[in-house]
């Protein structure tokens, strides 16, 4: 055999060889993960819970405690009034509740929480300690007397799901315009204080192919040449959130709209002048439930826990 054969065939043993190789190491991998997840799920004690974290790869056990304390810091500033933290808690503390009755093991390979669940945005220790720096201490004592008498918020016996959002638009959104039935506690209530807040309005500017690539997957727009035309017929509901807009002949919610353009809330009206597209938002959440912020400015002005959680979540039972 040639040189030249032998050296045409070398690269193919070496790619049959590194794809074996491969398919071994994958497999060893994928023997391993289950067992590293299992030794972790059997030595976590029956108080603690376990969450994945996502971006890690990995999953923790963690005392449930300890668990609402780390949501807790992910979803408010540990600056806010003490019953507004105390009410945030109250929400972190019933929607792990609902999550643990009604989706327990979903999508978390396993594992009783993730990171990522909407309302649950769960920060580590390590990463709180360098989120507070010097004042991490006095921070997380906040945090965990907020958390000690946290009652778990429930509606006819069962534990709600306590949306929350950063900043509502001036008006929170029925849950059954949003998300359909189930959510009967979940109605709008005004909360026009804040719109006078810092970061209540919002505008995001793009140009026209940035547009485009972002939505076009979405649907399959028809396009003129006229970029003014590219969007038509926005719907609205009661709240000020947009429930739908024509885009290029296409509808599409608001809620896509957002997502596809990482915009701070669904309450948008859009506008093209000068070869860009501006989107005007107000608010910043998914404007359901409890208004973090407006739950302060009540807490400023004297209102208790209690009595603001009340007032977002509908008909809810009594706790002790």
């Amino acid at each position: 055999m040639s040189v030249l054969k032998r050296m045409n065939k070398l690269p193919i043993v070496s790619a049959a060889a590194l794809l074996i190789l491969a398919g071994v190491f994958a497999a060893v991998l994928i023997l391993r993960k289950p067992a590293e997840q299992e030794e972790i799920l059997e030595s976590a004690p029956e108080e603690y819970v376990t969450v994945l974290l996502e971006d890690k790869g990995r999953i923790v056990a963690v005392s449930r405690s300890d668990y609402i304390v780390g949501c807790l810091a992910g979803l408010i500033s540990p600056k806010c009034e003490r019953e507004a933290l105390r009410a945030a808690a109250a929400c972190v503390s019933s929607t792990a509740e609902y999550y643990r009755t009604n989706r327990s093991g979903f999508s978390h390979s396993g594992a009783d929480f993730s990171d990522k669940l909407t309302g649950l945005p769960y920060i580590p220790i390590n990463e709180a300690k360098q989120l507070y720096g010097d004042d991490y201490e006095k921070y997380i004592s906040k945090l965990s007397e907020a958390v000690e008498c946290a009652p778990t918020l429930t509606y006819n016996g069962e534990p709600i799901y306590a949306a929350v959002c950063e900043i509502s638009s001036g008006c929170t959104d029925n849950a059954a315009d949003v998300l359909g039935d189930g959510y009967p506690y979940l109605v709008s209530v005004p909360t026009e204080l804040d719109a006078e807040c810092k970061g209540y309005g919002s505008v995001s500017s793009f140009t026209e192919q940035s547009v485009y690539t972002a939505l076009y997957t979405l649907c399959k727009p028809t396009l003129t040449a006229d970029c003014s035309s590219w969007f038509s017929d926005a719907h609205y509901f009661d709240s000020g959130t947009l429930s739908s807009i024509t885009f290029g002949g296409c509808e599409i919610s608001g809620a896509e709209l957002r997502n596809a353009l990482d915009l701070r809330s669904a309450a948008i009206t859009v506008e093209y002048s000068e070869d860009r597209f501006r989107f005007y938002c107000r608010g910043y959440g998914d404007n359901l439930g409890m208004s973090l912020n407006y739950a302060n400015e009540l807490a400023l002005r004297g209102e208790k826990a209690e009595d603001i959680l009340k007032y977002f979540y509908f008909g809810i039972d009594e706790w002790e």
